[in-house]
């Protein structure tokens, strides 16, 4: 896969993760610096971590949501370190088994998400170790000096993934395992609602321009990775290049389930 293509699919991950939905990394672009997936050392009363506001949009009690969104696993919620089968479990409920054993890494399912989507605003994604989507193959296409058609049908099983799943559903998933994805976002030693963050990143995801013609790329040499040929693209997020990447249809069908899944969770704003 070429350097491209790797970033190219990093975003569509942060799509899948914020259903779940994540991004794509290019394999040779340059990376930002791993990110910690364990929790740091306490905090000392010298720097500690003030208390945030109050959430803009918070959480609601699962009793608030209809009965046939909820979650078949009514267990307490798990420890952040034990959460792995909790989540997997979940996700096969919405996705099926195939599609979640083909598509998603589930070691650390909860920080890997967290941490996708708390960069998604971003210029450079994380490190590929961090992302929650396993990536595609083939390689990044291209046709003459624009992206090839028959690259966006790389993307089909992750966008029939977006497309099939309730997000009403997947919405109640997460709101029953939310305090992992707080207790993975203040990891990080991040202030503030990790619900919040996630709501301010689909809102950057749906402000992606539109790209229904021709997507002209160019390389400055050989060696070089491709780019936006328009200097207003290569500008943009690298989660917001992707949704440019994987075609105009898709990144209209992603963006709908995005405004689904945010009406589902900004409900709840006071």
């Amino acid at each position: 896969m070429t350097s491209k293509e790797k970033q190219g699919f990093a975003a569509l991950a942060a799509v899948i993760t914020v259903g779940m939905i994540g991004y794509w990394a290019l394999r040779h672009s340059k990376k930002e610096a791993p990110l910690p997936m364990s929790s740091p050392v306490a905090p000392t009363a010298q720097n500690e971590i003030p208390a945030p506001a109050a959430p803009l949009y918070p959480i609601p009690a699962e009793s608030e949501l209809p009965k046939e969104t909820l979650p078949a696993d009514k267990s307490p919620t798990p420890h952040l370190d034990e959460s792995d089968p909790s989540i997997a479990g979940g996700l096969r409920d919405l996705f099926g088994s195939d599609r979640v054993a083909s598509l998603f890494h589930l070691r650390d399912i909860v920080r890997r998400i967290v941490v996708t989507i708390d960069n998604a605003p971003k210029r450079q994604q994380p490190a590929q170790e961090f992302l929650p989507i396993k990536l595609p193959e083939p390689g990044f296409l291209v046709a003459g000096s624009a992206i090839s058609p028959k690259n966006f049908a790389r993307y089909h099983p992750y966008v029939e993934l977006i497309s099939s799943v309730d997000m009403a559903k997947l919405a109640a998933l997460y709101i029953h395992y939310y305090p992992l994805f707080q207790s993975a976002y203040r990891d990080l030693g991040s202030e503030g609602y990790f619900n919040d963050r996630l709501i301010e990143v689909i809102d950057h995801l749906l402000d992606t321009p539109n790209a229904p013609g021709a997507i002209r790329v160019k390389k400055p040499a050989p060696h070089y990775k491709y780019k936006f040929e328009m200097d207003a693209f290569e500008a943009l997020s690298f989660s917001q290049k992707i949704l440019i990447r994987i075609g105009f249809e898709n990144a209209q069908i992603v963006k709908r389930q995005l405004r689904h899944l945010r009406k589902s969770l900004a409900h709840f704003k006071k």
